[in-house]
């Protein structure tokens, strides 16, 4: 071997001087990639972490304003129902402690109701359409509240016959309709909490996807760390899913619980109209209840030809049992005899107390003959019946039935001047009424 060719050879080996930048170089390269890489991994991981807690905190803060709307509507729903229950209770007190002891309560219910129903305005002033649904609201209210400041006032004027009749026919519809206006209101605002918490869950879902299709490409140059991240999504979703699930349920326990007071508030309202339709004393419907009876066969007898009979029925010397007994005696023979009329009159029968010491019987399906032969069995019963005073009653009774094209009030006349020719021919007795003079 020669001289040049090891020459030659030496000249064709790469020298380390030259190799050795470039590996340096691309070392760094490497690393700066990396470190690049694991910064910015860490920077989406912080950001989303940030975002995701800023994101559950917000909706947090939103639902609890929901909650804190749906109480104060509760509230507000609660006391308008507490003051048509007092009113009611001013109706049908006959003791006057009771009545201003109800009264005073009707009034503070309305203050209440006015409390949580601006504390509801001030959380809704920037949503208009729940601002509308509150007005709506408060219209009704303008409404039903000057009519129950009136019945309260005709019940202290003694005026309770006309106070009950604006109550029924006025009051109770209105607030039915109030209630259905708040059941709307908080279903809403339920929906209304519900997309809340999942238009928060898609955002989240949202930027979820965005980031894992970077860390997707983050991956081609460092799959270790885009491992660490996807573990880090994965628990952060985990915490997202049980945030989620945590306002889910108590979104549910509060539309239970709203579910539950409108049972509660129609429970109440069935209560109110039974009182509305019964005498207190003795239980049976009063006199508003039967005339609204009394109409109604009427149109059926026009229409069908269902034939009914009409029984008035007084006690005799009512007023000397008073005298003698004391009117909490008297109230007692009363209830006792409203107690036989119930155990007399089992089937197809309407009982009610028209007044006083005067009892009012509608008969189905029966003509006058029919009606005085019962109305006679009804008189013996009575005047064989030990009362709990000692002494005997008898009640007299005048009967009618129906007629065509006869208007109630002429009808319940004809049964009156029965009663009153019974009454007229020595008491303890049963005079049918004669059949009406067309003229």
């Amino acid at each position: 071997m020669t001289e040049s060719t090891l020459t030659t050879n030496d000249d064709n080996l790469p020298k380390v001087s030259t190799l050795l930048p470039k590996w340096v170089y691309n070392q760094w390269l490497i690393l700066v990639a990396f470190l690049f890489s694991v910064a910015l991994v860490g920077v989406l991981a912080l950001s989303v972490q940030r975002l995701t807690e800023s994101t559950i905190n917000d909706a947090a803060k939103i639902v609890d304003l929901q909650y804190e709307k749906l109480h104060n509507l509760l509230n507000l729903h609660l006391f308008g129902e507490k003051r048509t229950v007092n009113l009611s209770l001013i109706l049908l007190q006959d003791d006057a402690f009771e009545q201003d002891k109800a009264l005073m309560n009707f009034y503070k219910n309305g203050k209440d109701y006015t409390t949580y129903r601006d504390n509801l305005t001030r959380l809704i002033k920037n949503n208009a359409r729940e601002s509308e649904w509150l007005q709506q609201i408060s219209d009704m209210a303008k409404i039903t509240g000057p009519l129950q400041n009136h019945i309260a006032a005709l019940a202290m004027n003694d005026q309770k016959e006309q106070g009950i009749a604006l109550l029924t026919q006025e009051v109770i519809p209105q607030f039915n309709a109030f209630s259905q206006k708040v059941n709307e209101f908080s279903l809403y605002q339920s929906l209304d909490t519900k997309r809340l918490i999942s238009e928060a869950k898609q955002q989240v879902d949202q930027m979820m996807r965005t980031i894992i299709m970077i860390a997707l490409l983050i991956i081609a140059i460092s799959s270790t760390i885009a491992f660490v991240i996807g573990r880090k999504f994965l628990r952060m979703n985990r915490s997202l899913v049980l945030a989620n699930e945590t306002l889910e349920k108590k979104v549910n326990a509060r539309t239970q619980s709203l579910y539950e007071t409108k049972e509660a508030l129609l429970e109440k309202n069935r209560i109110l109209e039974e009182l509305s339709i019964t005498d207190p004393l003795t239980q049976l419907y009063n006199r508003l209840k039967m005339e609204s009876l009394l109409e109604a066969y009427q149109q059926d007898f026009e229409q069908n030809g269902t034939a009914f009979s009409l029984l008035l029925i007084d006690l005799d010397f009512f007023k000397s049992i008073n005298d003698t007994f004391g009117h909490n005696q008297g109230d007692q023979v009363l209830i006792e005899l409203s107690a036989c009329l119930k155990l007399f009159f089992t089937e197809k029968a309407h009982l009610g107390r028209w007044g006083g010491e005067e009892f009012i019987v509608l008969l189905e399906d029966s003509d006058v003959s029919t009606a005085e032969q019962t109305s006679e069995a009804f008189r013996k019963l009575i005047e064989d019946h030990e009362f709990s005073i000692s002494k005997p009653l008898t009640v007299s009774i005048g009967v009618a039935a129906i007629e065509p094209n006869e208007p109630i009030a002429e009808f319940i006349h004809r049964a009156d001047m029965a009663l009153y020719s019974a009454k007229h021919q020595g008491r303890n007795r049963v005079r049918a009424s004669q059949q009406r003079r067309l003229l």
